[in-house]
C-alpha cells in the first residue's frame, strides 16, 4: 500500500472493529497482484484463484487476531508465499500416493 497512514488506519478499522470494508480496501488494492505472484507459481487459472482466496480468508483470520502488523503486504505475500508451498507439499503427496497405489495393483490384468 502507497500511503502508510492509510494502511495503518485501515488496519486499526479491521483490528479494533472487525470492519469488511476496510478489508475490502485491502482486497481491492492487492487482489491482482497476488492473483499474479501466485499464477505464476502455479501456472493454472484455477489454482491461483483457489489459493487467492485462500490467502486473504487467512489474512482476514490473521488480522482480526491479537498479533501486530507491521505491513499488510508483507503479511499478505507471506501467506501466499506459504500456501504456493502447501500446495506443491500436497501435489508432491498426491503423485506418491498414486505411484504408491499403482505399485499395489496386480501386474496382469488381462482377460482370459
Amino acid at each position: 500500500m502507497r500511503n502508510k497512514f492509510k494502511e495503518k488506519l485501515l488496519l486499526y478499522k479491521i483490528k479494533a472493529k472487525h470492519d469488511p470494508e476496510a478489508f475490502g480496501e485491502i482486497y481491492d488494492e492487492y487482489a491482482e497482484k497476488i492473483y499474479r505472484f501466485i499464477f505464476f507459481k502455479v501456472a493454472s487459472e484455477q489454482e491461483a484463484e483457489d489459493l487467492s482466496s485462500e490467502v486473504f480468508l487467512k489474512a482476514w483470520n490473521y488480522l482480526i487476531g491479537e498479533k501486530p502488523v507491521k505491513s499488510i503486504g508483507a503479511l499478505l505475500y507471506t501467506i501466499a508465499r506459504n500456501r504456493v508451498i502447501d500446495y506443491y507439499r500436497q501435489k508432491k503427496f498426491e503423485i506418491e500416493a498414486t505411484e504408491e497405489m499403482a505399485k499395489q495393483l496386480p501386474e496382469d490384468t488381462s482377460v482370459a
